[in-house]
């Protein structure tokens, strides 16, 4: 088994990171702009959002946002271990999350960067992607 890894010098020093295909694939085929505004709508543990932040380098901003608070918790703690320091997590239903920030894109100058909102279905598996810029 796996069991092992959280004892991996690595793992704790944010060097690796256990991460799903589906996961990986979502950044592989986003391939966000060092200075893009992406919105991870269920973002725990933080596969999808922490392979996003490598890519930006930094730059940008990423919302990491989980609806379910210990899984939130489980999420902040991993973006802070990777040591990503352009991420804000939220705990936040995605009605609300659509209220807060469809307005605030759509008001300012950020709507014309890339808006990349990511929808893993755990329920299905499978990974459903809406670009909007």
């Amino acid at each position: 088994g796996y069991d092992y890894i959280e004892s991996l010098s690595a793992f704790r020093e944010g060097y690796i990171q256990v991460q799903d295909i589906s996961s990986m694939l979502v950044g592989k085929i986003a391939d966000p702009a060092q200075d893009n505004y992406v919105i991870d709508v269920c973002a725990a543990p933080g596969g999808k959002s922490t392979q996003i932040a490598g890519k930006m380098m930094g730059e940008g901003l990423l919302v990491s946002n989980e609806y379910y608070s210990q899984r939130a918790k489980i999420l902040s703690q991993n973006i802070e271990r990777m040591g990503v320091r352009n991420a804000v997590v939220v705990n936040e239903s995605t009605e609300h999350m659509a209220e807060l920030f469809l307005e605030f894109f759509l008001q300012t100058e950020l709507f014309q960067s890339s808006l990349m909102v990511f929808l893993l279905c755990s329920v299905f598996q499978n990974v459903n992607m809406i670009f909007m810029s």
